[in-house]
């Protein structure tokens, strides 16, 4: 990825995080273009990819809401590598790994730490 502009789909089961990342990237070049909550809507969300032409995905390591409770984003991320393989992504936790991330970053991020990950994966 570079600089420009990117289209980003956040997945995370707290709504304040999603908010606050969506702030932080409406004031630079890339765009929020999909976001879930619960580990159906971020399998769901994987098949809109392509239309919405997704290139980064922020991933929260362990979604605690839905019907799988924290398992599913090891789920969502073998989807996206099968259905997405160019997509880049990202996971965000408070100390847990996703392993097969491009990037693990822990939820204390700043928002020039954020952008910086984006404009470089």
């Amino acid at each position: 990825m570079s600089p420009e502009a990117a289209n980003i789909c956040l997945i995370d089961d707290m709504r304040v995080v999603i908010d606050g990342m969506k702030s932080i990237f409406d004031t630079s070049d890339h765009t929020v273009v999909l976001t879930a909550m619960t580990p159906e809507e971020g399998l769901k969300a994987v098949d809109e990819f392509k239309k919405l032409k997704v290139q980064v995905v922020i991933l929260d390591t362990k979604l605690v809401f839905g019907d799988f409770k924290g398992v599913e984003s090891g789920k969502i991320l073998e989807k996206i590598r099968e259905v997405a393989p160019d997509v880049k992504v990202i996971s965000v936790s408070s100390g847990e790994t996703l392993e097969g991330a491009d990037v693990k970053l822990y939820k204390t991020f700043s928002r020039e730490e954020i952008i910086d990950i984006v404009n470089n994966i």
